[in-house]
């Protein structure tokens, strides 16, 4: 397989399954899912990922909601990315300004083109055997829908309903002769130009209205505020004197931090002397309302809740316009309840009439758990209610799922970015520890408390709909940046998340192909990363017969287009009182299932769980006994790359040495196309992974098989004369693979690499054609030999071909003799 340049596309690879697979699946298209993204990109950029957006853009709460005045309620220096410094000039910044941040954003770091619009997730039904996620979409416009798979779903759709807020029925709404409005869904066409209107509310949406009506102009000629109870509200500077100063100076990253800083230090104290000392903070925020609207007796009334500060969530207004509006006598406030609407306007119990000719109804928002994902596991809806959340993110007893949950008393995002960064934290542990799925577990029982700690009315009415929080960490949700941020990310997930057990498996030998005294075991691996459908590695053992005693085991690993069927090599090493295994690694061999591409992988790393597994098998076999590894072609550069993980890791594997017999160690061809080949795979990989590239034919497997002038009978359906088609996105693996040995590599054992002592590339067989090795050049394996670390012996064997034991009779014989002494020498056989 040499390779001197990128050649043209040849036969198409067998299809991905119908069901598309991803290894994550991120919900909500707003300003948490596009930060998710993000996180997700930086810290695991292998992983495939999309996010599904129910709507036909992307903003979430910033372009759903249109009404006038619409801003934040929290600084944007917290609650903008901490990646992406925020560089307005307000610090409660506008609707239209945040929706366009969000958006240049996702551009930026190319999420924009991760999203798929008008894909609103119906069901999600986990699979505890396949170890992944059903999700099933839905496009609102024409009804259809698709299904999806994925190992990890992220809802990032925050908790409010996009589809219905809280509306309560009035009576006498249909005889009023103006016009009724919901801020959700505020009509374009709505002229309030010199119009007498009615703001229902006293939350943020309603505080927010209030002034923005009677600016610009199209402005209201009077506005009442109409509240059933005072909610506390406190002035804030449009402009922040400290940011902009800062900003003077430093450059904007660095401007950003501080900032961001000083704001979270601010807001953290502002809160905890709020909950602290709430009567004394109930005395600052009057004196702070009357100091602007110049009327003490009007603040008592209107302005003074009965509930404690942060009760419910304060409520800011940018250099106190509500108050000024007030002031001005343009705004009003009333404190009173609704008797019912009347034609002019709405009728208080009190028996005043507030006439108008618009009514906007700020009346509220209804939480809907999680974009109104209902989870499922295993068949059965899960009761959200009865869970608990784990770290503010996961829920117990719910696998690889997690919930982006913000602060209720700062910023959204803050939190947010935590939780962001711990479902990548989850992720990586997880295929550290070879864990194909997990759930948080409580380990004790818990006090259950409610999940959104606030006093509101809509969060009291969803409360049912939520998970609960604990009373002790990882379950209880710290209202606290500060002490979240040293602590959540150094969270022993060990001890919490408890994994599932694996995807169940034939644990009983069965015969193999190779005939009597070998049998092999199927090890189901779960989802294919790649989406092509469950994926399993094959275990083959040669039967230990009485007379042979078992000093060790041997773990015998494949090639490109190649299996295991190398019964000399066993008999050889049972011989040396090593029992023999023999391992298909996924999509190869005996592994490979219906529509999975021949030997695909988009990454080397993949094959660790397939090592992992199969070291286990051993082990259950012979609990104790050193294990030799023996590795030929691609397997020789996958396991040195895996040992070397493992080491560095620091949960070395359980292998006393390793032998590598013609280990691909470089790409073939001439030096200077190395480079550019390499160039080309990496961006083709992006776009077309499967493509089967079309190279050069070799005479290597007619010079092995009966059909040819070769002496083995092996199987053609598992190991065809003349290869599988080479697909773009494995060779870029390899090359992957190839850069970091070539970085150097420490396997951590005793290595002996056999190879031939020359290379003979010709597309027409000839007598050379066995006595030399057609596929790599042997020059580059000798090269790169020493990159393994540690001890390593490059022995040549006098015309050996590709792979050394399948060469002539002498010579494999002469590769035998210097395997053996190299056993003795490395005291890795107790035979004779």
């Amino acid at each position: 397989m040499a390779l001197t340049s990128l050649p043209a596309a040849g036969t198409s690879a067998p299809a991905a399954s119908a069901t598309e697979h991803l290894d994550v699946l991120i919900v909500g298209a707003g300003l948490s899912g596009i930060g998710a993204a993000y996180r997700l990109q930086e810290a695991r950029p292998g992983a495939t990922y999309t996010i599904l957006e129910a709507r036909e853009d992307l903003g979430g709460t910033w372009d759903l909601f249109r009404y006038p005045g619409v801003r934040s309620d929290s600084d944007m220096y917290t609650l903008g990315y901490p990646f992406r410094p925020w560089t307005g000039g307000k610090t409660l910044a506008d609707g239209p300004s945040i929706l366009d941040y969000v958006r240049d954003t996702a551009r930026e770091f190319g999420i924009d083109r991760r999203i798929r619009y008008s894909s609103r997730v119906v069901a999600a039904d986990f699979d505890s055997a396949a170890s992944r996620w059903t999700v099933t979409v839905e496009d609102p416009r024409s009804q259809e829908r698709r299904t999806l798979t994925c190992g990890f779903l992220y809802a990032c759709a925050g908790y409010y309903d996009y589809e219905r807020p809280h509306a309560p029925e009035f009576t006498g709404a249909d005889t009023f002769e103006g016009r009724v409005v919901h801020p959700q869904f505020w009509p374009d066409d709505l002229d309030h130009t010199g119009k007498r209107v009615v703001v229902i509310g006293s939350g943020a949406t309603a505080v927010t209205l209030v002034p923005s009506l009677l600016q610009g102009e199209d402005a209201a000629a009077h506005v009442t505020m109409l509240q059933r109870s005072p909610t506390w509200i406190s002035p804030v500077p449009q402009k922040d004197a400290a940011a902009e100063k800062i900003r003077a100076v430093l450059p904007d990253r660095w401007a950003h931090r501080a900032v961001r800083a000083k704001n979270i230090a601010v807001s953290t104290a502002v809160y905890q002397y709020c909950r602290r000392r709430p009567q004394s903070a109930r005395k600052v925020l009057n004196r702070l309302s009357t100091k602007i609207v110049g009327d003490a007796g009007l603040v008592a009334e209107h302005f003074t809740p009965t509930y404690d500060p942060w009760d419910q969530r304060l409520c800011a207004v940018p250099d106190g316009d509500l108050f000024k509006a007030v002031r001005a006598g343009t705004a009003r406030v009333v404190t009173d309840h609704i008797d019912r609407f009347v034609p002019e306007g709405v009728l208080l119990r009190s028996g005043e009439v507030l006439e108008a000719d618009v009514v906007v109804t700020a009346t509220g928002l209804r939480l809907l758990p999680f974009g109104g994902i209902r989870p499922r596991v295993d068949g059965r809806e899960v009761d959200l209610s009865e869970r608990y959340i784990w770290q503010g993110a996961m829920i117990s007893g719910v696998p690889n799922f997690a919930v982006c949950v913000g602060y209720t008393n700062a910023s959204w995002t803050l939190r947010a970015d935590l939780t962001h960064r711990l479902v990548c934290k989850v992720l990586t542990w997880m295929d550290r520890e070879r864990h194909t799925a997990v759930a948080p577990q409580p380990d004790r029982e818990l006090t259950p408390r409610p999940l959104l700690d606030l006093a509101s009315g809509y969060v009291r009415r969803a409360a049912d709909s939520f998970p609960r929080q604990g009373d002790r960490s990882p379950w209880l949700m710290r209202q606290n940046y500060a002490l979240d941020a040293l602590t959540t990310l150094r969270t022993d997930l060990a001890r919490s998340l408890r994994p599932l057990a694996p995807a169940t498996e034939a644990s009983d030998w069965q015969p193999d192909v190779l005939g009597d005294g070998y049998e092999r075991r199927t090890l189901e691996l779960g989802p294919d990363p790649e989406g092509e459908g469950q994926v399993a590695a094959v275990v083959v053992r040669r039967a230990v017969r009485p007379e042979e005693r078992t000093d060790g085991a041997v773990l015998y690993v494949h090639g490109f287009s190649d299996y295991f069927f190398q019964t000399e090599l066993a008999d050889f090493f049972a011989a040396r009182g090593l029992a023999f295994y023999g391992l298909d690694l996924r999509k190869c061999g005996r592994a490979r299932r219906p529509g999975q591409t021949a030997h695909y992988a988009s990454d080397l790393a993949r094959y660790d769980a397939d090592l992992d597994r199969a070291l286990d098998v051993v082990a259950e076999d012979h609990p104790g006994r050193p294990v030799l590894v023996v590795a030929h072609s691609t397997g020789g550069l996958i396991t040195p790359l895996y040992l070397d993980r493992r080491r560095r890791a620091g949960r070395p594997a359980p292998v006393s040495g390793l032998v590598l017999n013609s280990p691909w160690l470089d790409l073939q061809g001439k030096p200077v196309m190395r480079g550019p080949v390499t160039w080309a795979l990496r961006a083709l990989a992006r776009l077309r992974p499967f493509r089967a590239l079309d190279l050069p034919s070799s005479v290597y497997g007619d010079t092995l098989h009966t059909s040819g002038t070769g002496e083995w009978d092996f199987d053609l359906e598992l190991k065809p004369l003349h290869g599988f088609p080479v697909t773009v996105g494995w060779l870029n693996a390899v090359r992957r693979g190839h850069a970091a040995l070539h970085r150097g590599l420490d396997v951590g054992v005793p290595t002996l690499v056999l190879r031939s002592d020359k290379t003979h590339y010709s597309a027409a067989y000839s007598e050379a054609s066995d006595r030399a090795d057609t596929v790599l050049d042997v020059r580059q394996i000798a090269q790169w030999a020493g990159s393994l670390g540690g001890d390593t012996t490059d022995t040549p064997i006098p015309d050996a071909r590709h792979d050394v034991f399948l060469s002539l009779p002498a010579v494999r014989e002469h590769a035998y003799d210097r395997l053996d002494a190299w056993l003795r020498r490395h005291r890795l056989t107790g035979g004779s």
